[in-house]
């Protein structure tokens, strides 16, 4: 992205759940809309015209990419509007299937008038309560029994109900399911550990697949897959690779940070079209949990071979730290409410410990640092060489910063140069010097962890000082880092 383009972008307004990364997600924003507008002018199958339109009502509403104006078949969708006494204004074109009602007459009328007895008394309570998150009752209509989610988009109100069994209401309202899990995750002091307990807990509540976990990095935004389980129908491990930032948008990162567990039972259906009343704008799904699979992901994921998936976020410091995503390749799959809520409430409780367990270790590396820096002190005190207090020694330099193989020391009189462990030869040392010294800062380049791209001219020699010569004495001979795109 230009430099102009960055400035520019730094002018928009930052969305809350950002936070200090807001500069990161803009700039992956613009490379956001080139990628998907290339990606549509390249499918036949994508008609350019509803791409537009759907591409305006996405901005507009500044809502996810996700906007496709369908949604998937396993449930049902009703639009409210609440200022009109709940009147229902939109529907997916499946209300016979679900609600035994033409889509005609579900238009246009009162919601509360398709429940009766104690189904009315629970959606009138909840409708009572107002909450701003998704809530959850389980009602009957026309003898069916139905899991019915309300959650709420400004003026408007999405009802989804999917088909359950009343005889797992228990289980829905409780988390007896969960305790096992949550027990084990409380006990657990090492972040590893952690990381393979809660993909072995949620593939033991869905029973897919792949289960694995996704981190985004904080400096540039690209997502890392730290933990895995897999059985023998899953082509390959993926464990250990990364994937570009662009391959989950921000928008819909966004989504799935204010969302609950996004579930797709069936990657290969189509979708239900969503109607509204004439006069109606077109509804923002983008908090919709059955909201339609977007053309783009539906061929993202069939190029690994899957058929239905699941994906819920992991939240750190009021941020999107990662997803727990299951994929499952032999066909569809139908998920019960209860294993929705459970799956909830382990990635809630997760992500409180993975907070302690992180915390605890930035304590005890500080801890640690003190400690390191005595000693070093010390050495330099008792050889009265900062030189050699800092490349001699049990406690020299190299241990200060993580995964340093070498380290050296510069100064201005001969010999000029000292150095401790594995690093380039002395001459290679004094050109790096040169080079780094010059007045050309577009020499400069960015690694994983580290993006010149937002550092200011003023930070740039200091970044030379802490981050550029620990990359340069790193060695990474035979240590191909694997990189995976979409």
């Amino acid at each position: 992205v230009a430099p102009n383009t960055i400035e520019s972008l730094k002018q928009a307004a930052p969305l809350p759940w950002r936070g200090q990364r807001d500069r990161v997600y803009m700039a992956q924003e613009a490379v956001d809309d080139e990628l998907l507008a290339k990606w549509a002018s390249e499918h036949s199958t994508v008609n350019p015209e509803q791409f537009q339109e759907q591409q305006a009502t996405r901005q507009k509403h500044n809502v996810s990419y996700s906007y496709t104006g369908k949604v998937q078949s396993h449930g049902v969708l009703l639009v409210l509007d609440e200022k009109r006494d709940y009147e229902i204004v939109g529907c997916s074109k499946n209300t016979r299937e679900f609600l035994d009602m033409e889509e005609d007459a579900v238009m246009g009328g009162n919601f509360l008038s398709i429940f009766e007895g104690t189904s009315l008394s629970k959606v009138e309570n909840l409708l009572r309560d107002n909450a701003e998150s998704s809530c959850f009752v389980i009602v009957t209509v026309k003898g069916r029994s139905l899991s019915l989610n309300l959650s709420r988009m400004g003026d408007r109100l999405f009802c989804e109900m999917t088909p359950c069994s009343l005889k797992d209401e228990g289980q829905f309202m409780s988390h007896s399911k969960t305790r096992s899990s949550t027990s084990r995750l409380q006990l657990c002091g090492s972040c590893d550990t952690l990381l393979q307990i809660m993909v072995q807990e949620i593939g033991s509540i869905f029973h897919f697949d792949h289960v694995v976990i996704l981190r985004f990095d904080p400096a540039d935004n690209h997502g890392e897959i730290v933990a895995e389980k897999a059985n023998s129908h899953v082509p390959r491990s993926i464990l250990g690779l990364h994937f570009p930032a662009t391959d989950i948008p921000v928008r819909t990162q966004e989504s799935y940070y204010l969302g609950g567990t996004r579930y797709v039972c069936d990657v290969e259906h189509p979708g239900v079209d969503v109607l509204m009343k004439e006069g109606e704008p077109d509804p923002d799904l983008s908090r919709v949990n059955l909201r339609g699979i977007h053309p783009c992901h539906r061929e993202y994921v069939q190029n690994f071979g899957v058929r239905a998936t699941i994906a819920s976020h992991i939240t750190l410091d009021a941020r999107l730290w990662g997803l727990v995503v299951c994929h499952h390749y032999q066909g569809p799959v139908k998920i019960d409410p209860h294993q929705v809520m459970a799956c909830d409430f382990v990635v809630k409780a997760f992500s409180i410990r993975l907070a302690a367990v992180l915390q605890d270790l930035e304590f005890a590396r500080n801890d640690y640092s003190v400690i390191l820096q005595r000693e070093i002190y010390e050495q330099i005190s008792k050889t009265n060489d900062v030189r050699l207090g800092l490349t001699t020694g049990p406690s020299d330099m190299r241990r200060i910063v993580p995964e340093c193989d070498g380290a050296a020391v510069i100064w201005n009189t001969q010999p000029g140069i000292a150095t401790v462990g594995d690093t380039p030869s002395k001459a290679a040392i004094g050109m790096l010097r040169e080079w780094a010294c010059a007045d050309d800062n577009s020499k400069f380049v960015s690694s994983s962890s580290d993006n010149p791209a937002f550092a200011s001219d003023a930070l740039i020699n200091r970044t030379l000082a802490i981050h550029s010569m620990p990359d340069a004495m790193k060695n990474d001979e035979g240590e191909d880092e694997p990189w995976k795109g979409g």
